[in-house]
């Protein structure tokens, strides 16, 4: 069976290296307090998830598989806005009186 990859897998392929690499680069930061770099990291980790299940559509032709994934990725992706509101509370000081 030959693999043929549309063009289409570009956007996603861009925005998942775009969001591992931010991931990264602010995990490696210096100048903020640890735990807040690693809450940005943890928050763009959880952008790469979307992405990543929209290349397993271009790549995996098992439909059964490609609903595993899919399930799994959207088991963490719905901790997105939890992750969000933690991690720029603590990047803008709110505290809770």
């Amino acid at each position: 069976m030959k693999l043929t990859i549309s063009m289409y897998i570009v956007p996603p392929l861009l925005s998942l290296f775009a969001s591992l690499w931010l991931a990264v680069a602010s995990a490696l930061r210096r100048g903020w307090p640890g735990h807040q770099n690693l809450q940005l990291a943890v928050l763009f980790l959880f952008l790469a998830l979307l992405p990543t299940a929209f290349i397993c559509h271009h790549l995996i032709p098992d439909e059964t598989a490609l609903l595993t994934i899919e399930r799994g990725i959207h088991f963490f992706y719905v901790f997105t806005p939890l992750v969000y509101l933690v991690a720029f509370h603590s990047l803008l000081g709110v505290r809770r009186p």
